[in-house]
């Protein structure tokens, strides 16, 4: 499954379902869940994007293990993945 993360959550025990198949991308003002100390320890399962152009716009860096991904590359994971979930 491809989750989509366009917001700042509140509270990420949402991310704790991801299994290790699972995908999330940061898009838009989600980015700056990344900026939490153990956010990225505590969501990481699985593979985890970023989306560069939001990230540059808010002055942000993608670090590891958070992948950096272009708009073809979201719209490729989109593809990839028979679901895909909003959160």
């Amino acid at each position: 499954m491809l989750y989509i993360c366009n917001k700042i959550l509140e509270d990420d025990s949402l991310l704790k379902h991801i299994q290790h198949s699972d995908v999330v991308i940061f898009i838009e003002d989600g980015v700056y869940n990344l900026l939490k100390k153990d956010f990225v320890k505590n969501v990481y399962v699985g593979k985890s994007y970023s989306l560069t152009v939001d990230m540059t716009a808010r002055k942000l860096n993608t670090t590891a293990p958070i992948i950096p991904a272009s708009y073809e590359d979201f719209v490729n994971l989109c593809v990839e993945h028979d679901a895909i979930c909003q959160i």
